[in-house]
């Protein structure tokens, strides 16, 4: 099976199912994929590009900590 990643259908890490990692794409689209090929470190709801032969946490997932981040400080303020 091969997953065609854009700008538009980037790909979210839900969780591992025994040796599989489960994503989705932004259709709602189910694929689990070998969990080896996943990076370190990865966590629920973190957004995955695929990058050679594998996956890697995209750079989005810091710009929406950061943002979430401000939000929750302005909201204790």
């Amino acid at each position: 099976m091969f997953l065609y990643t854009t700008e538009e259908n980037k790909l979210t890490f839900e969780r591992y199912e025994g040796d599989f990692a489960v994503i989705y794409d932004d259709n709602g689209r189910r694929t689990d994929v070998d969990r080896k090929l996943m990076p370190d470190g990865i966590k629920e709801g973190d957004r995955i590009e695929s990058a050679d032969g594998g996956y890697i946490i995209s750079e989005e997932n810091e710009k929406a900590r950061e943002r979430v981040a401000n939000l929750q400080n302005s909201l204790w303020k």
